[in-house]
């Protein structure tokens, strides 16, 4: 993806592979394997929609993760709601490992524009957490991570309005200069 996100989570994969971590990266469909990735890409996820639920859990338990790490901003997971329940799922499949979410910004999915299925859905899962755990636009990101990461003190304020706690658990990692310029049209895009 054409994303500061997507090359965020590319290098923070080189690292943690370059320390000696085994480190397998769930992503959609058609996305390529990263030139001289010392790391594993499965490239499996059809769209990151309840329908593709199944999937990620299989994946989850297959992997048998020592941890989980997500790269959450809303539009990157194209404003459905299905990985604000990441933590939760993770939790029902691989109950002691940790779950850890970085948010990128403070945005969280738009449900409010997708179809009433969708929302339905939605709501039936938030439902069956509890209602206190599970925000509208960010599901059980703020309740149910073991950690979060944050980019800026703004982005921390933001999200601690929704889990009361929510600063003990989480930890400001200002981002590192890490942007490339795309070739692509002279760096326009």
């Amino acid at each position: 993806m054409r994303a500061g996100e997507a090359d965020h989570a590319l290098q923070l994969c080189w690292q943690l592979a370059d320390r000696g971590h085994e480190v397998d990266v769930l992503t959609t469909k058609g996305c390529l394997n990263p030139e001289g990735a010392n790391f594993r890409v499965h490239a499996i996820m059809p769209s990151w929609t309840w329908s593709d639920l199944p999937k990620f859990m299989r994946f989850l338990a297959r992997c048998s993760p020592d941890s989980v790490i997500l790269m959450y901003i809303g539009f990157i997971w194209n404003d459905h709601p299905m990985m604000t329940f990441a933590p939760t799922f993770s939790k029902r499949i691989l109950p002691s490992v940790p779950f850890i979410t970085q948010f990128e910004n403070a945005e969280g999915a738009s449900a409010h524009d997708t179809s009433p299925i969708i929302r339905y859905v939605r709501n039936a899962i938030a439902f069956c957490v509890g209602a206190k755990r599970a925000d509208y636009r960010f599901g059980t990101l703020p309740s149910d991570n073991d950690r979060l990461i944050v980019l800026s003190s703004t982005h921390l304020a933001q999200l601690a309005k929704f889990a009361p706690g929510l600063e003990r658990k989480s930890v400001l990692i200002p981002p590192p200069p890490l942007m490339r310029i795309n070739p692509d049209d002279g760096g326009l895009l």
